[in-house]
């Protein structure tokens, strides 16, 4: 439910132009109202329905428990923009435009449990940008901007959960020694489990290298971060260039190309961690075991005191992440008269940088699997009467983690491997992929004077298979960050 109430209008004429203003308010309240099924909201006689240690465990028939997730948000905003036209019809200034806006948010979030409320007043967000049209072939334009946004329902009223999870899917200590042979952890890792001190493990008071993680699972409670989480923010610079130039030897044709810098920053990005990156990034950690990873987990159980007993993930701010690049397009269209309309449009990224910080852990993905350095799609068209047909082109560039690799395990090949991967032989990963290309192609035929339409495709034209690769592990755990390929064929 939301009222959006504003004006807009034009304050005075002045030589280049009037000036415009829009102002205006929003007050918008959202809801949140999820109520788990009776077996999963199973609670015990008497018991807190705010605690998930008073719900009951199923067993293997049911080993997760969660209370409701319910509450509401109110956000009130106060809005305003101006346009102020600065030039008009000047050599070199055919149009030169300034333009402000400026946007003040409070936001009151509310348990719907009984569970407290948070507030998030003052939040000033803006942009500024300016227009200048050179002439009738170039525009310039920039703008830079910031942003903010209030932890979703979902993020601050996850209501308590208590599921199990095996503790080799959790533990990176789990025969570690055989992992490190296996190049699956790195050296650092291995280290700090044989050099945990938090329990008693082991001869030398560390995780035993043999430890298999056998006997009771691993208590993992997921809940929202209501009064923990702050907003995210950012700050946004874009700058371009527009060309639309005409030439006397192309006639019936338009042209024109976009060239776009974007620098992007988002500060406090709000993540919840799996449990195995919890313990990895510890583990894997320069300054453990104070690294803040190493909070959010406890080791020591009744029959192994070396297993993990219980890890706590909930919504928290712990990412910073900043993104650079070149956006470029082109688009293409020629008159071919009786003949139809002949169309290209052309789109690619160009990124220079991707970095996401995590809890004082910086990572680099820019030009790793899964975040090439450059994307691009191709589209051609040719339209005639109500007949379209379309030809795409789609790349994904190559893309490369053997640094990554080789810094942590020193080289991409593993020459004393365990008996148990790959027979016992030598062995390498190969963490890098290929450029992978795309072709598309369809037809559409309009029936009934455009009331519908037909159409007949097929992607994939020469059945690429996504590439393979091995060998990924990043700071932030083992998860393959490739899923933008083709899986279907």
């Amino acid at each position: 439910m939301s009222t959006t109430p504003s004006i807009a209008g034009e304050l005075i004429d002045l030589p280049a132009g009037p000036l415009g203003f829009a102002f205006g308010g929003v007050i918008r309240r959202d809801e949140i109202d999820d109520r788990p099924g009776d077996i999963t909201y199973a609670l015990v006689p008497g018991g807190d329905p705010n605690n998930p240690d008073d719900y009951v465990d199923n067993g293997f028939s049911n080993p997760f428990s969660s209370a409701p997730t319910a509450g509401h948000s109110i956000t009130k905003e106060l809005f305003a923009e101006i346009n102020v036209p600065i030039l008009a019809d000047k050599p070199f200034f055919e149009n030169l435009t300034l333009s402000a806006a400026g946007r003040v948010t409070n936001v009151k979030a509310v348990s719907g449990l009984g569970g407290g409320s948070d507030s998030s007043n003052g939040n000033w967000t803006y942009k500024l940008m300016g227009n200048w049209q050179v002439t009738d072939w170039l525009r310039l334009r920039s703008t830079y901007g910031t942003s903010y946004r209030a932890p979703a329902l979902f993020e601050q009223f996850l209501g308590g959960q208590a599921s199990a999870a095996r503790q080799r899917n959790v533990d990176p200590c789990v025969r570690w020694q055989e992992q490190l042979n296996d190049g699956t952890i790195t050296q650092r890792v291995a280290q700090n489990c044989q050099a945990d001190q938090s329990f008693l493990g082991g001869p030398a008071g560390g995780i035993p290298a043999t430890h298999t993680g056998a006997g009771i699972g691993v208590t993992v409670f997921t809940s929202g971060g209501l009064g923990v989480l702050e907003p995210e923010t950012s700050q946004a610079f874009t700058a371009s260039a527009i060309l639309t130039p005409s030439f006397s030897f192309l006639p019936d044709t338009d042209i024109a190309l976009t060239v776009d810098y974007f620098d992007i920053k988002v500060e406090g990005e709000i993540s919840r961690l799996t449990p195995y990156q919890i313990l990895f990034n510890c583990y894997d950690a320069e300054d453990f075991p104070n690294s803040e990873f190493c909070t959010f987990f406890e080791r020591g159980q009744d029959g192994d005191i070396n297993n993990v007993r219980e890890v706590r993930r909930q919504f928290i701010n712990i990412d910073e992440q900043i993104n650079r690049g070149f956006d470029f397009t082109l688009r293409i269209g020629h008159d071919l008269g009786s003949w139809g309309r002949l169309s290209l449009l052309g789109q690619a990224t160009l990124q220079t940088k991707d970095t996401v910080e995590q809890l004082g852990d910086l990572e680099n993905f820019n030009g790793e699997v899964g975040d090439p350095k450059f994307t691009g799609n191709l589209i051609t068209t040719w339209e005639k009467g109500g007949t379209t047909l379309l030809y795409g082109l789609t790349v994904i560039g190559s893309a490369n983690s053997e640094e990554d690799y080789i810094e942590n395990f020193g080289s991409v090949c593993n020459p004393t491997p365990s008996f148990e991967v790959v027979y016992g032989e030598p062995y390498c990963v190969v963490p890098r992929v290929p450029t992978v290309w795309y072709h598309n192609a369809s037809i559409t035929q309009e029936i009934d004077d455009g009331n519908y339409e037909i159409t007949l495709g097929i992607s994939n034209i020469f059945d690429t298979a996504p590439p393979q690769v091995s060998g990924l592990v990043t700071e932030f755990g083992q998860v393959p960050r490739a899923s933008q390929y083709d899986f279907l064929g």
